[in-house]
Parts: structure tokens; sequence; C-alpha cells
């Protein structure tokens, strides 16, 4: 029996690979001591409390979460923890990764090589009849524009997408001035969704100089689309 698995953060990314996906996956929320753990895990306290079927299982990790970088809030090594964590309730593993993604730890070399150490170490040998696991990433091919979009035609409620949180302050609610919130906005604001943040991230995107970004080639055509549509609303 394949046991399925999503990695789950509380956030956008996750909520709508397990609705729109695989809603029989158990969501994994690996404990890594970050600062925004509170809003993250209240968040998914929140969605299971809403919907009947969202089933969530809390992972203590090693608390590497104070290495965060603070300009990019990238934690090294991370992704790698939260999906060894993960096999341990589960052989197919979902792992949220969207399209234009750039990271290396959500890259496709990078999705091999843990999709390989999990098989080479669970193989058949003296002590176990052996495990083959799957990293499955079902929406790499769609930004979160699109995502939000195919979550509300398959009859997604807006209140329970508003449960999710994306942010990497530790404010209890969305700073509007980090990376996680800027693409949430964009992607709420292309499917004309109310986002309430603390600042305005618009600000974010002149100091990141993100508009700037988006004509220069430093972005892919899709993401600086997916962007200058939204700001064109």
């Amino acid at each position: 029996m394949i046991n399925p698995v999503i990695l789950a953060s509380g956030g956008l990314d996750s909520f709508l690979c397990w609705y729109i996906f695989r809603q029989d996956a158990l969501n994994v929320f690996v404990n890594i001591g970050h600062k925004y753990i509170k809003k993250e895990g209240q968040a998914l306290r929140n969605l299971q409390k809403e919907i009947p079927n969202f089933n969530v299982k809390e992972h203590k990790g090693s608390q590497i979460g104070p290495m965060e970088d603070e300009m990019s809030g990238i934690i090294p090594n991370r992704n790698a923890e939260l999906i060894l964590s993960a096999a341990v309730y589960g052989e197919w593993i979902y792992f949220g990764v969207i399209k234009d993604e750039i990271n290396s730890d959500k890259s496709p070399e990078f999705i091999k090589a843990m999709e390989d150490v999990l098989n080479i170490s669970n193989r058949k040998q003296y002590w176990t009849e052996g495990k083959t696991f799957q990293i499955l990433t079902p929406t790499k091919e769609y930004n979160k524009t699109d995502l939000i979009k195919m979550y509300l035609d398959k009859g997604g409620l807006v209140e329970h997408l508003e449960l999710t949180v994306s942010c990497y302050s530790d404010t209890e609610h969305h700073c509007g001035d980090c990376p996680s919130c800027f693409k949430r906005w964009i992607a709420f604001k292309n499917n004309d969704i109310p986002f309430v943040t603390i600042n305005d991230p618009m600000d974010f995107a002149h100091k990141q100089g993100i508009i700037e970004k988006c004509t220069d080639g430093t972005y892919a055509d899709g993401r600086a689309n997916e962007i200058i549509t939204a700001l064109r609303k």
C-alpha cells in the first residue's frame, strides 16, 4: 500500500497542491524552529478545523530555522530535511514546486538526488523488505496565479485560501514586506482576491527593483508576465 504525503507549511503552495492534486494525502508539517512556525502551525490547525479531510501530522525536526538568510528568507538544507522527514510517513512525497522556481533545492536535479538517497537507503537488505519512494511535483507546470484559478474552478473556497499563510516574518499578520508576501499578493490580485498586509507590497517591489527585473531579463518571461499583469490591475 502506497501512502501519499504532502510537505505542508500552512502556505499557499502546499495547500493548493493538496486540494487540486491529492486530497487523500497526509499533510506533514516539519518543525525546524523557524521564526514564523507559530503562524504556519496556526494556519494548518485552522485548515484542519474547517476542512474535514485535511489531516496534519507535525514532525519535530533538527531546528535549523535560525540559519535563515535574512535577505532571501532561505533556510539552507531545509527542503532536504523536509523530504527526509516526510519519508517517515509515506512513500509518495508531494513537493509544491512552482513554475519558474530558481532555488537549486527545488530543481529537478535536487529532487532526483533526494529520491535516489531515499531509495538507496531503503532498498531491500537484511533488516528490511525495502521501500520505493517517489517525489512528485504536480504543481511545477503552473504559477501561483494559475493554481489559484484551478482551485477556484474546482470549487475551492476563498475563505479557506485566506486561512493559509505566506510570510517570512514573525508578525501575527502578513507583513507585506518579504518575497513570500509579494508572490502571494501577485497571485491574489490576478484572481481578484483582496489581500490585507501590514505594509504595502508595492513598497517591497520598489525596494527590491522587481519592476526593473521584469523588463531587464532577470526574471523568466512567465514570472515577469505574472507580475506585470497584477501591477496593471
